[in-house]
């Protein structure tokens, strides 16, 4: 544990130094902060484009933005975010091979499962804190100008999507594993990605895939209930730690 927790310092302190921790923390504020502004912002860019639109032949309505306005726009921004991290940190392996500085690790005496164990539990934190930072902004700012109290199953949908982020991350670990390009861990991530979102495309099987707690902001509006997301997340969950797994075996593997 001990070289577990050394090796942790080294790579949170390499975050902080290269700037990642500050762009991270940028984005993570700006998304939380421009959720509940652009909801704030909707019916007043509609006033003024309300003239233009009527010389055109098009009538606009009375724009009503409440808080779930404003969580509707978290669930259309949040994807951004683990975009932005997963770009990041999809380098988290391929540097150290690129660089040739694992072998002078191992020499050490600092196994490939204690490096990659934590690489690993730094992307988490990051996701943990960031994601939950943002959803404290976002709640903070809609408390203050709507409350909370349209919106339906808030603490359940942002939960279903936490773990979303989750599963994509243990899938970038895993390409880490198999590629030693950050282009590589990208695309690989990618398509593991694009093939779970045709999936949500047929109601037979998207109730046991990842991609359905992407529509967790459903719940939101009360379309659908937290029961209909078990089998996904019991799925999620399982496979974030088989994809874990396998990754911490074929990098003990490698001919580093």
């Amino acid at each position: 544990m001990r070289a577990f927790f050394e090796f942790f310092k080294k790579e949170w302190l390499e975050l902080i130094r290269t700037g990642k921790f500050l762009i991270l923390g940028i984005v993570f504020l700006i998304f939380g902060i421009s959720n509940p502004a652009i909801a704030k912002l909707t019916p007043w860019l509609m006033e003024i484009m309300s003239e233009d639109l009527s010389k055109m032949g098009l009538t606009v309505s009375e724009v009503i933005v409440n808080d779930l306005s404003s969580w509707t726009q978290f669930f259309k921004n949040i994807s951004m975010i683990i975009i932005v991290l997963l770009i990041m940190f999809s380098d988290t392996i391929s540097k150290e091979y690129q660089k040739g500085t694992l072998i002078p690790i191992f020499t050490k005496g600092i196994s490939p499962h204690t490096i990659l164990a934590a690489k690993t539990a730094l992307i988490f934190v990051c996701w943990t804190v960031g994601y939950w930072c943002t959803v404290g902004i976002t709640y903070g700012y809609n408390a203050y100008f709507w409350g909370n109290e349209i919106a339906e199953h808030i603490g359940f949908a942002l939960l279903c999507y936490y773990l979303f982020g989750i599963w994509l991350i243990s899938v970038l670990v895993f390409m880490t594993s198999v590629f030693q390009s950050n282009i590589g861990v990208l695309i690989g991530t990618a398509a593991v990605f694009g093939v779970n979102f045709v999936g949500t495309m047929f109601s037979k099987i998207i109730d046991y895939l990842p991609g359905k707690l992407t529509v967790s902001g459903e719940l939101l509006t009360g379309l659908a209930e937290p029961r209909a997301y078990g089998k996904s997340i019991v799925i999620t969950i399982i496979i974030s730690m088989m994809e874990l797994g396998i990754g911490y075996y074929l990098i003990s593997k490698k001919n580093l």
